[in-house]
């Protein structure tokens, strides 16, 4: 469970930052505090990238733990681990394509991304 909130809560801090650097303009004018603002935009993308690379780093090597010397013998989270690494995935994906590209139209279609990837995560709430 700590896989599936906690992959929930990066995919929605970075659709956070997505939608805020959507935003910077109108943040900016009515002196709103987001992390883009205070940290600014450059800034802002390298951290995006950085906290996603090492999540998504760090879930792929717990899940070799895992499999390779079992810390918990009885545990076959299996259905969680494939929706948080699709979530993960996706944050990590869209955080890299912000990085590379700088156009606001295609920050909104990232964004689009993001919001389909928290649905699916939390209809996979339903499913199980």
């Amino acid at each position: 469970m700590f896989y599936y909130i906690g992959s929930l809560a990066i995919l929605l801090f970075t659709r956070e930052v997505v939608k805020d650097m959507a935003g910077h303009k109108g943040n900016l004018i009515f002196g709103y505090k987001t992390v883009v603002v205070v940290a600014g935009v450059k800034t802002a993308r390298w951290g995006l990238v950085a906290m996603n690379t090492g999540f998504f780093v760090m879930y792929w090597v717990l899940n070799w733990i895992q499999m390779v010397d079992p810390v918990l013998p009885n545990w076959h989270p299996d259905y969680y681990l494939i929706i948080s690494g699709v979530s993960l995935f996706t944050a990590f994906w869209v955080s890299w394509g912000i990085f590379f590209n700088r156009d606001p139209h295609k920050i909104d279609v990232l964004d689009s991304f993001l919001k389909l990837g928290v649905v699916i995560h939390l209809l996979s709430i339903v499913l199980q």
